[in-house]
């Protein structure tokens, strides 16, 4: 299954490199937007207060590599596909705030 994965990533990253050169600015959401919808969705199956360390758990990294990724605003978009596809999540809906 992660083959999958690893092969929707890599053709996703490059599918959304095309269409910034392609139409200029995506409405992607940024960073802090979707890292919020991760938080929401954390929040939910818990009921509890969720932290930075708690995000970073669910995405596979450890708390240090996280405050490194968010400084710099660097969507782990690899890391976000394992995490939709675990909780069954519409990557439209978690990146462009679109449902099908």
């Amino acid at each position: 299954m992660h083959d999958n994965l690893s092969y929707f990533y890599k053709y996703f990253k490059i599918f959304v490199k095309i269409i910034k050169k392609v139409i200029g600015v995506l409405d992607m959401l940024d960073f802090s937007d979707i890292m919020s919808r991760i938080k929401k969705i954390l929040h939910k199956e818990s009921g509890e207060r969720i932290l930075d360390k708690d995000i970073a758990i669910a995405l596979g990294f450890a708390p240090s590599y996280y405050a490194v990724i968010k400084k710099r605003h660097k969507i782990p978009y690899k890391a976000i596909a394992l995490f939709a596809n675990e909780k069954n999540l519409s990557l439209n809906w978690i990146f462009f705030n679109k449902t099908i």
